[in-house]
């Protein structure tokens, strides 16, 4: 909904800020009125004004409101002043802003004196885990003061002003990281990972993704590397990232699912055997290591250094462990990068306290600086057996499934143009156009039959997939795949007149003969 019958204001205002270290005083409501109405660069007629959220969302591109930190409007004849804390990216088109109101300037001229007193609980010591309760004389003239009852609490919706106060002092709570949004246990957000095929959880990808930052465009990063999405950079995947900069702007989701391919078939597949010989046993620990050799790197796994050392010595050592990691890789070769230290330390307490901390996902600009905020946690790898279906394009009598390629359908099922009989669809395009995974499941085989072929057993046990013709597989027998995940690059290998994927699919590990039709409802001439 929008506030009635209002115009929101966008302002740059540097002059004020959410610390009050600086503010405006004005004789009257007309020369407040005209001064922040001359620091005005947008105006809105048409918003959603999100009212428990504290949110307001309007039209346009976050990286063009760069430079708007404060807002006004009128509602009831009272003009209103607002701090804008956040900028989240909804999509191209939309831009949440979230606000707090700047109550000096909102109630300027509505202020009144009133006698006042100051209460300090002091709490200096702990007994068998509680806090004491020790109260210190201030010499104030209304003397101490402590809660002994409670009044009813209106609800926000009611349009209620209200104070929360406790009567248990400050000084510790249960959990430290569930106020700052992360994760100290279990995983409520998807897949919990495969470490031993090479699969970090949702939990591993969402730490990673608070720390890298996305970018909808290219932009240089802080050593000059141009990149995209989550940290894709043009010289260490430039497949990927050439194919992303000719989308851009990229949505999150499409950042975030070749990110984590990335993750899967360039670190933890790599990596899963070194790691298992230096002796790692759980997701945590895999996550956490492979956070850092993307970080920093696949040589700071596979080579002898003096945190693979203290690993391979003992696993579960945390105080040698710790002495090393947080201080390894920490600086740009002068200095010392408190971001880095930090990631190191977040790291050691996926590693050994099995705790995420979920940092905020900046939005990084074509300049490669924050603009805002992403609003929730993007695109997360769902589960083997519980998968993500807003993409289920492609069906059949087994279900939908992920569209395994794109291209132009130059054949159907179950027979050729020519009137022979054709097992699958064959789509046709360039060589090195990426092929996906229908469904999720496990490989059988790489190689047999149809030139280079990929065959899939599905997860759920009800078909198998192939994959025909391929000029280069990105998975191995044996490995787990997601639905949607990159497993290999269109070709013209064995028996194949041009650049096409043949896409079969058959009862779960079902014979030659025994094929459905894989693509209903696609005929050729189709481009997909």
């Amino acid at each position: 909904m929008s506030i009635p019958n209002t115009t929101i204001f966008l302002c740059n205002v540097s002059e004020l800020d959410l610390n009050y270290t600086h503010t405006f005083d004005f004789s009257t409501g007309d020369s407040q009125l005209n001064y922040f109405m001359g620091k005005a660069v947008k105006r809105y007629d048409d918003y959603i004004y999100l009212r428990k959220d504290r949110a307001i969302r309007v039209s346009g591109y976050i990286e063009d409101l760069e430079l708007c930190n404060y807002l006004f409007y009128r509602n009831n004849a009272k003009y209103y002043y607002c701090f804008i804390k956040e900028k989240n990216y909804i999509n191209d088109n939309v831009t949440e802003l979230i606000i707090e109101t700047d109550v000096i300037q909102t109630y300027l001229f509505d202020y009144k004196v009133l006698d006042s007193f100051v209460d300090r609980c002091h709490v200096a010591r702990w007994v068998n885990g509680k806090p004491t309760q020790n109260y210190e004389e201030e010499g104030l003239e209304f003397g101490e003061h402590m809660e002994v009852s409670r009044e009813t609490v209106y609800s926000y919706d009611n349009n209620y002003n209200y104070i929360i106060c406790s009567n248990v002092p400050l000084g510790k709570v249960d959990d430290p990281f569930k106020h700052f949004g992360a994760s100290s246990g279990g995983d409520s957000s998807g897949s919990n990972g495969d470490w031993e095929n090479g699969v970090m959880s949702s939990k591993g990808f969402r730490f990673m993704k608070g720390y890298e930052g996305f970018g909808a465009y290219s932009y240089n990063d802080s050593a000059g590397n141009p990149t995209i999405a989550y940290g894709i950079t043009k010289h260490g995947h430039p497949s990927e990232y050439n194919s992303l900069l000719a989308k851009q702007p990229i949505t999150e989701e499409e950042g975030a699912k070749v990110s984590f391919e990335i993750k899967t078939n360039s670190y933890g597949k790599p990596l899963v055997n070194r790691l298992k010989q230096l002796g790692i046993t759980k997701q945590q620990q895999f996550d956490a290591l492979i956070d850092l050799a993307y970080n920093c790197g696949t040589g700071v796994i596979l080579n002898d250094n003096s945190l693979t050392r203290a690993i391979s010595s003992n696993p579960n050592d945390e105080v040698t462990i710790r002495r090393v990691w947080e201080k390894f890789y920490v600086s740009d070769g002068i200095n010392i990068l408190q971001g880095l230290v930090d990631r190191r330390k977040a790291e050691c307490d996926i590693y050994f306290n099995n705790v995420y901390k979920y940092r905020p996902i900046g939005i990084v600009g074509k300049n490669g600086s924050i603009t805002g905020t992403l609003k929730g946690d993007g695109w997360l790898p769902s589960s083997l057996e519980n998968e993500d279906t807003s993409n289920d394009t492609v069906k059949n009598k087994y279900g939908s499934g992920f569209k395994p390629t794109s291209g132009v359908c130059t054949a159907t099922h179950p027979r050729y143009p020519s009137g022979g009989v054709h097992t699958g669809v064959d789509i046709a395009n360039n060589e090195g156009t990426p092929i996906y995974a229908w469904r999720g499941g496990t490989v059988r085989s790489v190689g047999a039959g149809y030139g280079l072929g990929i065959i899939i057993d599905h997860t759920d046990k009800t078909s198998t997939a192939i994959y025909g013709h391929c000029s280069k597989s990105l998975v191995n027998a044996g490995d787990k795949v997601t639905k949607g995940q990159k497993i290999g690059l269109m070709g013209s290998t064995g028996n194949s007149t041009g650049n096409h994927l043949h896409f079969e699919i058959r009862p779960y590990q079902g014979a030659y003969g025994t094929d459905v039709h894989p693509w209903e409802g696609i005929k050729v001439g189709d481009k997909v």
